[in-house]
């Protein structure tokens, strides 16, 4: 059960309606200042409700984008993320060791390798693996492009803050199939897909982990023949 952010809560109820000044802003009331704050200082488009800044309070959302944290700071004059209660969960729980781009390269009949999937692979924690095909082929090589595609479509419409947890898992699974059979005429295409996703990933991920995700689409687009393009604006990714 998830824990109330109390703290966020608090500085909401210190904080004075626009509309009625002896009351203090409501949920839908703050919500619609986040809206257009973002809109006004980024020219992004969200449609943040009360409903969701109920969640942000009960504490079913404990990391919420980079751009409703800063509106939030701001609206409610504290300095901090941590003064609203907002805690990024997956980053202090997933400690990730030094990564060399060497890992990512290593020479092995696999290309990159089994041990070049150690770092991403260690992005996410628990849960049951997906089962890695004995084969790929073309239907596991489009699947992969697909959900790329996907992942993309859906930062543009709606920002990357909910997805960036699945993006990340999903790269975790596919870059398993580096281990499975390929066939030479298909390993290219399997480089490149796997590589393609990553730069999505890296592009919609945090910072630290954005790091760790480029280097892995490095090693794949190099392993693919093709020039690495790292967090590249998205205009410039693949369709």
């Amino acid at each position: 059960m998830a824990t109330a952010n109390d703290q966020l809560r608090a500085a909401r109820e210190r904080t004075a309606s626009p509309t009625h000044p002896d009351e203090c802003v409501s949920r839908q009331e703050l919500a619609e200042l986040v809206n257009a704050y973002i809109w006004n200082h980024h020219e992004k488009m969200v449609a943040l409700d009360a409903n969701y800044m109920g969640k942000l309070e009960r504490g079913c959302i404990r990391w919420p984008d980079k751009l409703y944290r800063e509106a939030l700071r701001a609206i409610l004059n504290v300095p901090t993320d941590a003064a609203l209660g907002f805690t990024n969960v997956r980053r202090a729980a997933v400690k990730l060791a030094p990564v060399d781009r060497n890992q990512f390269l290593r020479a092995s009949a696999l290309g990159i390798g089994v041990l070049a999937l150690g770092p991403v692979a260690a992005l996410l924690e628990g849960g049951e693996p997906t089962p890695i095909p004995v084969r790929v082929g073309a239907t596991e090589i489009k699947q992969v492009r697909t959900a790329a595609q996907v992942f993309r479509s859906w930062d543009f419409t709606h920002g990357s803050g909910m997805t960036r947890d699945a993006v990340l898992a999903q790269l975790s699974s596919s870059a398993g199939l580096l281990e499975a059979t390929c066939p030479d005429r298909l390993r290219t295409e399997l480089f490149s897909a796997i590589g393609y996703l990553a730069n999505v990933a890296g592009y919609m991920a945090t910072d630290e982990d954005a790091r760790r995700v480029s280097r892995f689409a490095l090693g794949c687009a190099e392993e693919a023949g093709a020039p690495a393009r790292g967090r590249a604006a998205r205009s410039s990714w693949p369709a």
